[in-house]
């Protein structure tokens, strides 16, 4: 068998990255832009607040409401195959039936219960739970982005380096969330008011990578006083 060692021989040229707008604009558009908006933000006057936060609002439904429209075109495409199973395994059809139709009947039966007993408190919970359940789609949504970003890019990351960026994701939204639900109180969200939960001290000092230290005594004390706060009846 001959060996071909000739320098006209090359290997095959590495497949070239790609991209789903540029170098540039993929950088911006999956997180970069926030060290160009969020330092710009910081030395916005205070008088400007109210403006600033009227354009955050403005552009937070001109992005999020198509975004949600067109990913349930994309969710409910070919929903009939779906159901069918129709070159769908039997796992992944069944959570298509569970995320499709189980848990809207659900949501549509728990707000119509809500609505009809006039009940503002359970309507406000469930406005909580919403930001717990947002802040686990930002998570999965960011890290489903990174992931499709390293595959085109062909630039793939080690399962370790997986585990690592997942756990603190998840610490970083849990610990958020935690962060303002210290105590019970209101708040309102698009005219309706909600209520925070009085968690646990030590659950927030769990979660708090790299955020500080709590002290165990400090969080001792600071959890049976929001026992106590919790106890007392509603007004």
């Amino acid at each position: 068998m001959a060996v071909h060692l000739s320098a006209d021989i090359r290997a095959p040229a590495a497949m070239p990255p790609r991209y789903l707008f540029g170098p540039l604009a993929d950088f911006l558009m999956l997180g970069g832009s926030a060290f160009l908006i969020l330092p710009a933000l910081y030395f916005v006057p205070l008088r400007y607040e109210g403006l600033v936060a009227a354009t955050m609002l403005f552009l937070a439904y001109l992005i999020n409401y198509p975004h949600f429209a067109h990913s349930y075109q994309l969710f409910y495409r070919h929903f009939g195959r779906k159901l069918r199973g129709d070159g769908y395994d039997r796992n992944l059809q069944i959570r298509y039936i569970v995320a499709g139709i189980v848990v809207p009947l659900l949501m549509g039966a728990f707000f119509a219960y809500g609505s009809i007993t006039a009940n503002a408190r359970l309507l406000g919970n469930a406005t909580n739970a919403m930001f717990f359940f947002v802040g686990w789609h930002y998570v999965k949504q960011g890290y489903g982005m990174l992931m499709v970003d390293a595959v085109l890019k062909r630039r793939f990351f080690t399962d370790p380096d997986k585990k690592i960026l997942l756990i603190n994701s998840y610490a970083v939204w849990l610990f958020a969330w935690l962060q303002t639900n210290t105590a019970v109180r209101q708040g309102k969200y698009l005219g309706l008011e909600y209520y925070t939960f009085a968690t646990p001290c030590m659950a927030q000092r769990d979660c708090a990578v790299g955020r500080g230290r709590f002290h165990g005594r400090h969080c001792r004390d600071a959890d049976q006083s929001l026992e106590q706060e919790w106890r007392q009846p509603a007004v």
